[in-house]
């Protein structure tokens, strides 16, 4: 595997177990609920490898937890998690007439985006099933030589 690879977090849509699995050769994804110590250990050791982290997780409590803890303790960036994404993605699954979960708990402040917390307190959770298609043609490299 190439040095220039970019390693990706993202929650787990179903299992609470840790996996990985590469795309192309350039990417490796690796999807979990909560980062347990194994794997706040492994992506530590693929950032002290050169690999650069993004992460995207729910637009709710658990979410921006998870997002302190990936991006602030392992210096992930943040992927389409923003408060401009968080926008995007409310007004277009409203728009579209998709239910939203009611946000539950006390909403944390995101390490990376002062403004994120406070536009989650809309009241509801974006969950990230809503922005698979756009996380997935992230994943994309396209057609060789592009």
């Amino acid at each position: 595997m190439s040095s220039s690879f970019r390693a990706l977090a993202v929650k787990s849509l179903s299992a609470r177990t840790f996996s990985i699995s590469a795309a192309r050769e350039s990417t490796i994804s690796a999807f979990t609920l909560v980062p347990c110590t194994r794997a706040r250990q492994f992506l530590a050791s693929l950032v002290n490898g050169g690999a650069r982290l993004r992460y995207h997780g729910d637009f709710g409590t658990g979410g921006l937890a998870i997002g302190n803890i990936v991006i602030g303790a392992l210096g992930a960036a943040p992927w389409r998690f923003d408060t401009a994404a968080h926008a995007a993605v409310l007004a277009i699954a409203r728009a579209a007439g998709r239910s939203c979960r009611p946000l539950a708990g006390r909403v944390p402040p995101a390490r990376w985006d002062a403004d994120l917390a406070p536009a989650e307190r809309s009241g509801v959770e974006v969950e990230e099933e809503q922005v698979l298609a756009d996380l997935f043609a992230d994943l994309d490299p396209g057609p060789v030589g592009r």
